[in-house]
């Protein structure tokens, strides 16, 4: 597909074709009858070479012909270039942080749906962006979620509509260097049926997108009943294809309701990291309680990604709660694929660390804070794994940590579910 630019060229080289004439156009070299070899054009001029009018008849249908080769030729030339800019020196902005500072803009969706970018230095609000309609007019609204790929060249915004049928829709867009949101577009096959309470993450090289999820109708009850409805799963989603795979079940516990709180790549793509999640069944109302005195039981667990879905349980255990991090709240691969960072919680503290992905252990404290048992969590990272999000109780602390210091970010005192960079 041409560009705009591309297209305006094209019409300009045609119309500048168009105007030559035919007497302005220098003649082929041939033998024909009159021309010497080897003759220098002080010498042609000598000579006073002329053209027979039957020659000139002859060779006239190559005047058109090589004007229109050469308008193609240029052409060519200008959509090769065009597409050596694009790919090299014009590649779609990169959101990416530096040695000293963190990624230049992070985006997040608010509790009104509003895609929102902020510079990261100042908070400055760069671009917002209104919800697709389909994703609004009533109904409760589920948590949203955006995402970003390592190579900060692609981004995806999730959105939900709590209403039936229960649906999901997947968009993509891309930031330019001036802040401002581009190519903002649904995904082929996008709207998948409804999760509730999700957690998405971008493939490395911004391909695939993983959603981790329960089904709407449970939240619905505003807690997840022990039922027969569908378990929590990820889907993986092909933006280019469409192709959904699914991963679910093998993951009960009696007496106890399984959820996913957290997802991620790993392994180049070729791996998720989950963060896995069995709440306390209560016999009262049927519901689960995952707060206070019901402390939930969390693993860490990394499945292969490669094939065509299948169970949660197929894959092997990374980190478990352990009696100095009973509870984890958050856990993500780094994008190094060398470690899980995971925001933990002992008490009224909250702490952010480094663990070892082949053994387990903690190996880094990034950050720590009190904390009066957060409700909602998330944390995110960067590309190159040393800036992260940490957002706490829907964005009432919503900042980045690097080096073990925590910097506000700006979120209009909006509740804020997920931010990304």
């Amino acid at each position: 597909m041409r560009t705009r630019t591309e297209e305006r060229l094209a019409e300009a080289l045609a119309a500048r074709a168009a105007a030559v004439r035919e007497h302005s156009l220098r003649p082929l070299m041939a033998n024909e009858s009159g021309r010497q070899a080897g003759l220098t054009s002080r010498a042609l001029v000598d000579a006073k070479l002329v053209w027979p009018t039957q020659t000139k008849q002859r060779w006239r249908w190559l005047v058109p012909v090589c004007a229109a080769t050469a308008v193609a030729a240029v052409i060519g030339l200008v959509f090769g270039l065009a597409h050596i800019v694009r790919t090299q020196f014009g590649a779609p902005f990169a959101n990416v942080s530096t040695v000293n500072a963190p990624p230049p803009y992070y985006v997040y969706l608010d509790e009104n749906l509003v895609l929102t970018v902020r510079a990261t230095g100042t908070g400055r609000i760069t671009d917002t962006l209104d919800a697709p309609e389909r994703w609004t007019g009533g109904g409760m609204r589920l948590i949203t979620g955006v995402a970003a790929a390592a190579n900060g060249r692609t981004f995806v915004a999730v959105y939900n509509l709590f209403r039936a049928p229960y649906r999901t829709g997947v968009y993509t867009f891309s930031l330019r260097a001036d802040g401002s949101i581009a190519d903002f577009a649904l995904v082929k096959h996008g709207v998948l049926p409804g999760l509730a309470d999700i957690s998405v993450a971008l493939s490395p090289d911004g391909s695939k997108v993983a959603i981790a999820g329960v089904s709407p109708e449970a939240a619905a009850a505003g807690a997840q009943p022990l039922s027969d409805l569908k378990p929590a799963r990820i889907v993986v989603l092909n933006l280019r294809t469409g192709r959904r795979e699914i991963w679910q079940g093998g993951m009960r516990r009696p007496g106890r309701q399984f959820g996913i709180n957290s997802v991620s790549w790993a392994n180049n793509g070729r791996s998720l990291v989950f963060l896995a999640q069995w709440c306390q069944y209560l016999a009262i109302g049927d519901t689960a309680a995952c707060g206070g005195r019901w402390a939930p039981v969390t693993d860490v667990r990394e499945i292969p990604a490669t094939g065509h879905g299948g169970l949660l349980s197929g894959g092997r255990t990374l980190l478990r709660g352990s009696p100095r991090s009973p509870a984890i709240l958050q856990a993500i691969a780094s994008p190094d694929g060398r470690s899980v960072l995971a925001m933990t919680q002992r008490g009224h503290e909250v702490t952010v660390s480094r663990f070892a992905m082949s053994t387990g252990r903690q190996v880094e404290v990034l950050y720590r804070r009190r904390a009066d048992s957060p409700l909602e969590t998330f944390i995110a990272s960067d590309g190159s794994g040393q800036y992260l999000i940490f957002n706490e109780n829907v964005g009432a602390v919503d900042g980045w940590i690097n080096r073990g210091r925590f910097h506000s970010m700006k979120t209009g005192g909006l509740q804020v579910w997920s931010s990304a960079w």
